[in-house]
């Protein structure tokens, strides 16, 4: 039964893994390295781990640690391409100065994009400019409403003056992001230095204890897991000046 559990967990990581490959998160040669030490840590869980009622936490911690980092590349892909949106304000600027339409602007600045990952994605946006009237992007709200204020600018019977106005108020908000995450930096490192101390003592417990207090540490553990992310959603609601 424990090997069976063991492949299960395995399976579920590999799949994990094929996930970040096809959404283009990470290399090839990065989803090998991963899938030779995923197949090194199970190996070792079967052979020479030991049955105990903690044994499921190991399997289980390949698994949490492919789907948090799923998460985060994902996250930071869509930062990375609200940055590149914003990086083609300038040239969209120079060349509509220049005499040139919005779309021929935007098609002009999408050729000097290099990484051709984002530069098929901006390409996506060139037919919902011309065609689609509703744009809708769950993945990041803050790419939903640039690309709503570009279809905007599009329509409008002034688009120069529009793109100007887009442009003062991404400075802003660019402002505002990097005041704010220093702030919310803050937060994060207590919060970090608090998990090590937590992790430790928790650690200590367990090893001259055993499984005598089990309902003591679950409840201790479940109070903290609540605690810090309170802590962790009221830093992100917290409000900052300009």
């Amino acid at each position: 039964m424990f090997v069976l559990k063991s492949f299960f967990c395995y399976w579920l990581s590999l799949s994990l893994i094929k996930e970040m490959t096809l959404l283009s998160l990470i290399s090839k040669k990065i989803k090998k390295i991963l899938e030779i030490l995923l197949l090194i840590y199970f190996l070792g869980i079967i052979f020479y781990i030991k049955l105990s009622h903690f044994y499921i936490i190991a399997l289980l911690i390949p698994f949490s640690s492919i789907l948090l980092l799923l998460f985060f590349l994902k996250n930071q892909a869509e930062k990375n391409l609200f940055s590149q949106l914003c990086s083609l304000i300038l040239p969209l600027e120079s060349s509509m100065k220049s005499g040139l339409s919005f779309i021929n602007a935007w098609q002009k600045s999408l050729k000097e994009v290099k990484s051709k990952k984002f530069k098929d994605k901006l390409q996506v946006f060139t037919q919902i400019f011309q065609y689609q009237k509703e744009f809708h992007y769950p993945e990041d709200k803050q790419v939903e409403l640039f690309i709503k204020d570009l279809i905007l600018i599009y329509n409008s019977t002034n688009p120069l003056k529009r793109l100007q106005c887009l442009k003062r108020k991404i400075k802003v908000e660019l402002a505002f992001r990097v005041k704010s995450q220093r702030a919310l930096l803050q937060v994060r490192v207590q919060s970090g230095i608090l998990c090590f101390f937590y992790t430790g003592l928790l650690i200590w417990t367990i090893t001259v204890h055993g499984q005598k207090y089990l309902s003591l540490i679950f409840i201790s553990l479940s109070l903290f897991i609540v605690g810090l992310i309170w802590i962790l959603k009221t830093g992100n609601q917290m409000k900052w000046s300009v």
